[in-house]
């Protein structure tokens, strides 16, 4: 469904993302791992689309995506963690007009997330702490039921009742067949709803047997 072949970014004259090659299959839930500035977040950005590669393919369902880029990211849904929320009106108006953006919410799974989060539709989002505007963020994607989702260190700020909330949306989608991608830092927070793993550091995909190595060379050196 999603292929990227010899991705390359280059900022500033730094080379970021190294000849990146990754597929990832319809239905797939996959886990993309790394300390801070591995070029997690470029690559997020380069799927979204938000940020052109240097060079290199990203091809989704056949199509390349930097071709049809409306097509691309309709079918993507990006929570971050840095997610930028109206202040002054209600959770219940920011939703009416999200969803003016969309043709295909889900009522149902609206009205599941809403629930499980335990969201209140009256309050005003300037007022709400840290971890409720991140509900509110995931009800945004979650509502959508999307055919694949991105997110950026879902689970980061949330609190262990909205992890085990969050744990049973994401089972939920993938018994419907999205296709989920999440780039975290912390392996353990996510690695119970992703059936496949890959590490990310300096840009590119690293084996397990690298990762195990440089552990060992962390905890050895402390």
């Amino acid at each position: 469904m999603i292929k990227v072949k010899n991705l390359v970014k280059v900022y500033q004259n730094k080379l970021i993302i190294k000849k990146l090659n990754i597929s990832i299959k319809r239905g797939e839930s996959v886990a993309i791992v790394g300390p801070p500035k591995s070029g997690k977040t470029t690559l997020c950005n380069q799927l979204l689309g938000l940020i052109n590669p240097t060079s290199g393919e990203i091809i989704v369902n056949g199509s390349m995506a930097i071709e049809k880029p409306e097509n691309f990211l309709q079918n993507l849904r990006l929570v971050s963690e840095e997610m930028n929320l109206f202040k002054d009106i209600s959770i219940s108006k920011f939703l009416s007009i999200y969803s003016r953006f969309y043709s295909d919410i889900d009522e149902s799974f609206f009205n599941y997330a809403i629930n499980l989060f335990n969201v209140n539709l009256d309050k005003i989002i300037g007022e709400l702490t840290t971890e409720e505007k991140h509900c509110v963020s995931l009800v945004c994607a979650f509502m959508l039921k999307p055919t694949v989702l991105i997110l950026d260190e879902p689970k980061k700020i949330l609190g262990l009742k909205n992890q085990v909330n969050f744990d049973k949306v994401i089972k939920l989608l993938q018994s419907y067949g999205s296709t989920i991608i999440i780039f975290s830092e912390n392996l353990k927070e996510i690695k119970s709803i992703c059936n496949r793993v890959e590490y990310i550091k300096n840009g590119k995909l690293i084996n397990k047997n690298e990762k195990n190595n440089d552990d060992k060379h962390d905890i050895s050196s402390k």
